[in-house]
């Protein structure tokens, strides 16, 4: 049997079918998928479609008061989702709602890896710890310093390519290897797996230097 990989494969620019598709190839190979955009569009029945085949980030990025935040966070839960994103720069009384609601589930945004600005990533990082909230994003480029100020966090880390190929829109991007050398402990993978002909050959390759614990 294959070991798992440390993977988050988001599948929000494919379709529906593509996506489940997708899901099904990798079932067990993956730790699960991130959806955003096919929510929107589906609503939360795709959360439970994709649960068949493993586990599911919400990636909403709730940016509201604290109660609605909560209350969000609660209603995803409800629809089984395994993590729910809030945007990290919102607060201690956001952050702390997101806690409440959700402490294994709640993850704290700290910076989006298409922008090339990472100087509050520490900051927001320290407010979502101090707030209860145990999961936060941050690029391979952070993951390292964060990970020696909060070594208990789990940290998920966006921006993954292989070596020279295209970004994209993403600024702050690493090898697979990278990431995982400097402390990122699931790493979200979209395009390089979802546009390739054959996905589970994509992953693959892209994940053949790295050693999985």
């Amino acid at each position: 049997m294959m070991e798992q990989l440390p993977v988050i494969v988001s599948l929000d620019t494919v379709s529906r079918n593509k996506a489940l598709a997708i899901a099904q190839s990798l079932s067990g190979r993956v730790w699960g998928y991130k959806v955003h955009r096919l929510i929107d569009r589906h609503g939360p029945e795709i959360v439970h479609m994709l649960k068949k085949f493993g586990k599911v980030f919400v990636d909403m990025k709730l940016a509201d008061t604290p109660d609605t935040v909560r209350g969000r966070i609660k209603e995803w839960a409800a629809h089984n989702a395994d993590l729910i994103s809030v945007q990290g720069n919102l607060g201690a009384d956001v952050l702390k709602a997101a806690s409440s609601a959700g402490r294994d589930r709640a993850v704290a945004i700290t910076q989006l890896t298409s922008d090339t600005d990472s100087s509050e990533v520490l900051r927001r990082a320290r407010d979502a710890y101090q707030s209860g909230i145990r999961v936060v994003t941050c690029s391979a480029w952070e993951a390292a310093a964060v990970k020696t100020a909060h070594p208990s966090a789990l940290i998920i880390t966006p921006g993954i390519r292989a070596a020279g190929t295209p970004r994209h829109d993403q600024k702050r991007t690493a090898t697979p290897a990278e990431a995982i050398r400097e402390g990122a402990d699931l790493l979200v993978i979209g395009r390089p797996i979802t546009n390739a002909a054959d996905p589970a050959a994509a992953l693959e390759v892209l994940m053949q230097d790295v050693s999985v614990q």
